[in-house]
């Protein structure tokens, strides 16, 4: 996206901000520039579950079958 700013900004190239802005004769004016706070993301252990199969419960392996 692409703004027209009527007055010149103080950030770095690569900064975050939040654009505030009004559509005027086709253009993206930019009413309200700032720069946008780093949020860090917590990252939380989630336990590992056992693995079932997807048939759900199933015959153990040392049950011998039944003979017909």
């Amino acid at each position: 996206m692409e703004f027209v700013l009527e007055k010149p900004v103080k950030f770095k190239v690569g900064d975050r901000v939040r654009v505030s802005y009004v559509e005027k004769d086709g253009k993206m004016n930019a009413t309200r520039v700032v720069k946008a706070p780093i949020i860090q993301v917590k990252k939380v252990a989630k336990p590992i579950k056992e693995a079932t199969p997807a048939g759900g419960n199933t015959v153990p392996a040392s049950v011998e079958p039944a003979i017909k």
